[in-house]
């Protein structure tokens, strides 16, 4: 006697799953970006930071930096790439990972 399968609903599991997925891969590049965006205003503080301390330091005649340290110094950091840069560069790194967690999930 031969049983016969249940009916399975194939396109429903299938969606089913691409839908875990989708939520899956969403949550990942949510929480990518939020990291971006509290590098971004990391580097947005930062520049704010030393702008505040160079005026002070001006008004003042006085340098608060440790020896060795000059604004100039701090410059080069402060400047080495624009926010435009350094957002393409956090994209390509977020890109980059969302490419080796899709390749690590199947």
């Amino acid at each position: 006697m031969q049983q016969s399968l249940p009916d399975i609903d194939v396109d429903r599991i299938t969606d089913k799953l691409l839908a875990q997925q989708i939520t899956q891969i969403l949550n990942f590049v949510e929480k990518q970006a939020e990291q971006i965006a509290k590098l971004t205003t990391a580097l947005e503080q930062a520049n704010q930071e030393i702008a505040r301390l160079k005026e002070v330091s001006r008004e003042q005649k006085n340098n608060f930096l440790k020896p060795g340290q000059s604004f100039e110094k701090l410059d080069i950091v402060a400047y080495a790439m624009s926010d435009n840069d350094f957002a393409k560069i956090m994209r390509e790194e977020q890109n980059k990972l969302f490419r080796e967690n899709i390749l690590l999930e199947h």
